[in-house]
């Protein structure tokens, strides 16, 4: 179930990032901050990574980047919010914001 997946640990009411690779490293930090990733360096360059491939921007203003490394602990799920809105290069062209 999604909210066995969601800490209070991992909301981020506003990112204060304004950039991808920022607002990246700003939500991996969460992770390592609860306890979920123990290498943050490494857990950073998988998100990156898996980023490069193809874009996590979904549309409407939501994007939801992820990535697979052992140094994850748990399954987990984080909420971050850009009220200005981030430049993800989603197809639909719109700034993220979730």
């Amino acid at each position: 179930m999604l909210s066995d997946l969601i800490e209070e640990k991992l909301i981020m009411p506003e990112l204060s990032a304004e950039k991808k690779k920022d607002v990246l490293k700003q939500i991996c930090n969460l992770f390592t901050q609860a306890g979920v990733v123990e290498d943050l360096g490494q857990f950073i360059k998988v998100i990156e990574a898996r980023e490069a491939i193809e874009s996590t921007a979904i549309g409407d203003g939501i994007a939801i980047p992820h990535g697979r490394s052992a140094t994850v602990k748990r399954l987990a799920v984080a909420f971050a919010k850009s009220s200005k809105g981030v430049d993800f290069e989603a197809l639909d062209g719109k700034p993220v914001q979730l």
